[in-house]
């Protein structure tokens, strides 16, 4: 079962020990995009999501010792999201 796209995000930002703030900028989203994704306010676009989904499952499947995701690794064009 896929768990909730608010749910996924607050965890892979904890794993990166990273602020809402942090995590937007290294996401490519504006900072209240992200407060709407995790509030459950606002959906990315299906596009989007799917990229989104993509980071997600990257970032919630790290090993332990890897706690962070440098930017040149995300699976995003031009690193960003939206």
């Amino acid at each position: 079962m896929t768990h909730p796209l608010d749910n996924r995000l607050k965890a892979a930002r904890k794993k990166l020990q990273y602020t809402q703030a942090e995590a937007a900028k290294a996401w490519g989203v504006p900072l209240n995009t992200l407060i709407c994704w995790e509030n459950k306010r606002r959906r990315p676009a299906t596009f989007s999501l799917a990229m989104l989904n993509s980071l997600l499952d990257e970032i919630l499947n790290m090993p332990p010792e890897t706690m962070t995701l440098p930017d040149s690794e995300l699976p995003l064009e031009n690193n960003r999201l939206s």
